[in-house]
This record gives C-alpha cells, sequence and structure tokens, in this order.
C-alpha cells in the first residue's frame, strides 16, 4: 500500500502532463501546420512522460525502491535535487531575461530601425511577418525622421524575399519608399543583422532592433555580437497559440547565444 501511494501522485503528475503536451502540440499543429521549428519537443515531452507514468503504474515496486535507494544515500539524493534546482533556476533566469525585452517599445525619434523578416507566403506577408510590419508601421508614422532597413532573404517556397514583401506592404500603407532600405540577402537573424550593419552610416548609430516580442532580448544580443553598438529592442506582439512554444524554444536559443562568442 506505502509502494503503491508513493507511485500513484507522480504516476498521475506525469499522465497528466503527457496529455497537456500531445494536446497541446494538436492545437499548434492545426493553428500553424507541423513545420514550426523546434515543435517536435511536444510530442516528444509528451511520450518521456508517457512512458514514465506508464511504468510507475506497470511496476510500482521498482519505483518504490529506486525512491527508497534514494532516500537511503543522503548524498545522491543531495546531488539530485541540487542538479533539478540549478536546471529549474537557470530557466527561470532565461525566462526573466526573455521577459525584459518583451514589453520594449524603443525610443522616440530613431534614426533606424531594423524590421527582422519572417515568413513569405507566396509574395504575402505570413501573419508573423504582419504582426511585425504592422508594430514597424505604428514606429514609422509616430517618428517620421526614422529610416527603416527591411531585413530578410528569398526562401525557396517564397516567390519575393521578404525585404521586397515588407517594403510593398509598407508602402501600400503610405509609408514613403525614401525611408525603406532593403536588405534582401539574409537567411537568418545573425545575418539579418550582420548585413544590415553595412548599410548604417555608423556602428555607433542608435538603432532599433524590431522583432516578435519573445525574440527581442536575444536579437538585441546579436546585434550587439555583430557590430550594432547601440541597440533598443521594439516588441511585436505574439498573441498566437505558439506563444508557450516559442518562449520554452526561445530559453534554449538564449542560452547558446550566451556561451556562443561569435
Amino acid at each position: 500500500m506505502l509502494t503503491a501511494a508513493r507511485t500513484a501522485l507522480p504516476g498521475t503528475l506525469m499522465l497528466c502532463m503527457c496529455l497537456f503536451c500531445l494536446a497541446y502540440y494538436e492545437l499548434c499543429v492545426r493553428r500553424a501546420g507541423p513545420r514550426v521549428s523546434g515543435l517536435w519537443i511536444w510530442p516528444a515531452g509528451g511520450f518521456l512522460f508517457g512512458g514514465a507514468s506508464l511504468l510507475s503504474y506497470l511496476c510500482p515496486a521498482w519505483f518504490g525502491r529506486s525512491w527508497d535507494f534514494l532516500l537511503q544515500h543522503p548524498a545522491l539524493k543531495s546531488a539530485v535535487l541540487t542538479a533539478c534546482a540549478a536546471a529549474l533556476l537557470l530557466f527561470l533566469l532565461l525566462e526573466l531575461m526573455i521577459f525584459s525585452g518583451m514589453f520594449k517599445k524603443g525610443r522616440k525619434g530613431l534614426p533606424y530601425i531594423i524590421v527582422l523578416g519572417a515568413k513569405v507566403k507566396g509574395s504575402l506577408p505570413s501573419r508573423a511577418l504582419r504582426e511585425r510590419l504592422d508594430t514597424a508601421y505604428s514606429y514609422l508614422r509616430a517618428n517620421p525622421g526614422t529610416s527603416a532597413i527591411l531585413s530578410g532573404g528569398r526562401g525557396p517556397d517564397e516567390a519575393v524575399s521578404e525585404a521586397l514583401c515588407m517594403y510593398e506592404y509598407l508602402t501600400a500603407r503610405g509609408i514613403s519608399p525614401a525611408r525603406l532600405i532593403l536588405e534582401d540577402r539574409s537567411a537568418s537573424t545573425r545575418e539579418n543583422l550582420r548585413f544590415s550593419l553595412r548599410l548604417l552610416p555608423a556602428s555607433d548609430v542608435p538603432v532599433g532592433i524590431l522583432t516578435h516580442n519573445y525574440h527581442v532580448r536575444r536579437a538585441c544580443l546579436i546585434a550587439r555580437k555583430n557590430g550594432i553598438k547601440n541597440t533598443a529592442g521594439i516588441a511585436a506582439p505574439s498573441g498566437s497559440i505558439l506563444q508557450l512554444h516559442y518562449l520554452v524554444r526561445e530559453t534554449a536559443a538564449l542560452l547558446r547565444e550566451i556561451i556562443s562568442r561569435s
């Protein structure tokens, strides 16, 4: 009875986590398709939690003995708890860093902003790109002295470059073509910022980095690594069901960027 009680609660919690991961994955696929970067982590998590839950019910004695063994070895117990606490603390710190950029509005009167590209569907902006463009439009309307570098190349399944798509979207809404500079060769955030630097008059000119809210902190870090010295984040809202996925995925990307020297 004691062994069953010790394994029932963890087994139930893991089953709940399994169902949540699989249900969330299904929602994301229905909303945006299965090709979203990193979306595999949710079915992987679902199968991991599901397998652990199944084992806890099929082999309660084994789980009970494992728990007893951990309790009987204080050093091992301490090491396991310390590792878990450190992993959780690191995750929370990374999330705090991400959240610190999610509400950035930039500074008024920036001479330049760099609008980072996103998926183009044929020749039209995807919803993600429209979210960035609507934020860029609002900023450009409020700051008539600002020029925008529209950064993004053409993917293999895109009819036009992301830069050209952004240009057509903004000019159709009344933004003067003279205020828009196209950078249409980049294929990643790093290239977005590296190539955009070449279009600035100086590396220390104040520049707004406009991207989705969860991406602002990492984008500004990449910008500074690539020579753009004076950055201000501008966060585009992301109300999609994918917001949770992006926040989780971004922790790994931000950690990799912090560790990386280039």
